[in-house]
């Protein structure tokens, strides 16, 4: 709508000299008016207001026809406003309502010319343009960006305004939250200097930099200095804001605290991690555990055949020490085969009440012969009579690995320190005890920390079996406890093993060494053995029929059955082993059972007891010798067997 600039005072020339202009004025898109105060019949207004407001131009020659249409809540201060400005003669523009013939609302933008004629009396002449459509745009644009600041405002997602330069023109409050400053005190700064850690501010600045100059930017991740100190990762998006001939009026970063996502993904990649460390730990348990098992079988006849081979070369003495020394061997190497299963046990061993204190002191001096003069034991035991649910076998195990393992972190000598002591709950929760192992050698870094419980890993070569701290790992975690590294090259490693304190009574033992039991009457019975290696099965025949037993021999279930069916008298004890082709040690127990109630059985194997009982391979309750065993062993078991006043049915 065009807005007329004409020179007004063409009006104070005489209406009858003014024929052609006032025909220019009628068509002009507005309301043109003059009026002398000090005369009312001089009032005169264009044809526009029929046009505009639907009423007749002769109404407006009453005195009031104008403050009459102005709208009841603009009508007092435009008349205010008017008068005042008459009195002074000053020129005005006034924008207010006018109510049309149909009652309708009209924006008027009204520009009023004041002079005064020959005599000195003021007159007033002006254009009334009809503005509603401007308004109501503006009126539009007014909603939109209360929206838009509202939307703003209450966003948890921070927006900033920058310039080309990336310095901060707005901030939501939002940003508040995150810096802990009022938003309006970071208008005029560097965005970097704000929103950016001091090692992410380059990063910062490249990328406005890259939106500034026409290119798009992805979501970036760029830490922050939080009100309280700490460093917050933000995702933040650039975007600019550019006029349709493409010139930059401002860029927009849009930012989201991700920190708990980031903790989310943190925590995700670390179950991540301890599962598949727990998968391969399974794994391996039960490659471990097949391979112990065919290797305890192995040791259960190379063990008989040396003890046969000591009694037969007692009194040769050139002999015994290499009788001697092959015992030895396999002992060691069944102690090998006991790490490899404990790798894959997940449930506990029969487990006794332990003064911890109390069994690592009474270790101590095994442990300082086995590292020799180089090496010194410093021993604190502040927990003294504390217990632990533990295996006294195991733990000496534990304590070897370790002493070992500090042993060769110090390979020129040094001291090491074992201590024991107990910490309180908090909260009323229960107390554990500490088995701690502490050295000054060489240390391990990070890296390192993390892979030395994983089996055959190993920081000593080909001269490390990487089997021992992994056994370490395996007990802590069979008794119920967790185990704590601290290491640091140059610094030396500390071992911590907590297990929770024992308060109740003592559980059942394992059994002690044959050497150390009770003699049991020799009772003798007819025995069906079932064994699947023939090496161990036949020393197991030569064991039992040497102690005065009729022994039936047989390779698997199937034979087995085979052999009892063709006796004429009832077999009064079977010893089977476990895992077996064609039929296995309980299926046949099952099936000879179903006409003996009563038979005695002992089952033997190279899997651990509760490896069968889990796996529901044998019964519970069920009499159980662990290979390797050596003969004297089995002996004493048939006889405890025979001699027991009842039998175990289950």
């Amino acid at each position: 709508m065009t807005d007329p600039s004409a020179d007004l005072g063409m009006f104070a020339q005489p209406l009858q000299e003014a024929a052609v202009t006032r025909e220019m004025l009628e068509d002009i898109d507005a309301i043109v008016w003059m009026a002398d105060e000090s005369d009312p019949d001089s009032r005169v207004c264009s044809s526009g207001a029929a046009r505009l407001l639907g009423r007749p131009t002769a109404s407006w020659r009453e005195p009031i026809a104008w403050a009459a249409i102005i709208h009841p809540d603009d009508r007092a201060w435009v008349l205010r406003r008017h008068e005042a400005a008459i009195a002074r003669g000053e020129s005005h523009v006034l924008e207010y309502r006018l109510i049309g013939s149909d009652g309708g609302e009209h924006w008027i933008r009204d520009r009023v010319r004041v002079d005064r004629d020959p005599l000195g009396q003021p007159r007033s002449r002006g254009l009334l343009f009809d503005v509603s459509a401007e308004k109501s745009a503006e009126q539009a644009l007014r909603e939109q960006r209360d929206l838009a600041d509202a939307i703003l405002e209450t966003s948890e997602m921070m927006v900033v305004l920058l310039d080309r330069e990336g310095t901060i023109q707005r901030a939501n409050r939002a940003c508040e939250t995150l810096l802990g400053a009022p938003a309006h005190t970071l208008v005029g700064r560097p965005f970097a200097s704000h929103f950016a850690d001091s090692n992410d501010q380059a990063l910062a600045g490249i990328l406005i930099q890259r939106v500034g100059s026409g290119r798009s930017s992805s979501a970036t991740e760029i830490r922050a200095r939080k009100s309280d100190g700490s460093l917050a990762p933000i995702s933040w998006t650039f975007a600019a804001l550019r006029e349709k001939n493409g010139r930059l009026i401002r860029i927009v970063a849009s930012g989201l605290d991700v920190s708990e996502r980031v903790a989310s993904e943190d925590r995700l990649r670390e179950r991540a991690a301890g599962l598949r460390h727990t998968q391969k730990m399974e794994a391996i348990g039960r490659l471990a555990s097949g391979v112990s098992h065919e290797f305890n079988n192995v040791f259960t006849a190379l063990l008989g055949f040396t003890q046969a081979l000591e009694f037969e070369l007692a009194d040769d003495a050139r002999l015994a020490p290499l009788t001697e020394g092959l015992r030895e061997t396999l002992e060691h190497a069944t102690a090998l085969t006991t790490q490899l299963r404990s790798m894959g046990r997940r449930d506990p061993e029969v487990l006794r009440a332990l003064d911890l204190a109390a069994e690592v002191a009474a270790r101590t001096p095994l442990l300082r012969r086995m590292l020799g003069e180089e090496w010194g034991i410093e021993l604190e035991l502040p927990g003294a009579g504390s217990r632990v649910l533990g295996d006294p076998g195991q733990l000496q195990q534990l304590l070897l690995n370790l002493v070992l393992n500090a042993r060769d972190a110090m390979p020129t000598g040094g001291g090491l320190l074992i201590s024991v002591s107990r910490i309180e709950g908090l909260s009323g929760s229960a107390a554990t005890l500490e088995l701690a192992v502490r050295d000054h050698g060489a240390g391990m870094d990070e890296e390192t920390c993390a892979r030395i419980f994983e089996p055959f890993f190993s920081t000593k070569g080909d001269s490390g079996s990487g089997l021992g701290l992994t056994a370490v790992y395996a007990i802590a975690e069979q008794w119920g406890g967790e185990v704590i590294v601290e290491s640091e090259p140059g610094r030396g490693t500390h071992f911590r093993i907590r297990w929770p304190e024992h308060t109740a009574g003592s559980t059942s033992t394992i059994a002690e060494e044959c050497d150390s039991e009770p003699i049991v009457p020799r009772l003798r019975a007819r025995v069906l053995l079932v064994e699947d290696e023939p090496r161990v099965r036949r020393l197991m025949l030569e064991a039992l029929r040497r102690d005065g037993h009729s022994v039936l021999g047989a390779g698997d279930g199937r034979e087995a059955l085979v052999l009892a069916e063709a006796q004429a008298e009832p077999i009064d004890l079977v010893v089977t082993d476990v895992v077996m082709p064609r039929m296995g040690g309980r299926e046949l127990v099952e099936t000879l059972r179903r006409r003996q109630p009563e038979l005695r059985v002992l089952f033997v194997s190279g899997y651990p007891d509760d490896t069968m009982l889990r796996r529901g391979i044998i019964p519970n309750g069920a009499e159980f010798l662990q290979k390797p065993f050596q003969p004297a062993t089995l002996v004493h078991r048939v006889r405890e067997l025979l001699a027991s006043p009842h039998v175990r049915t289950a």
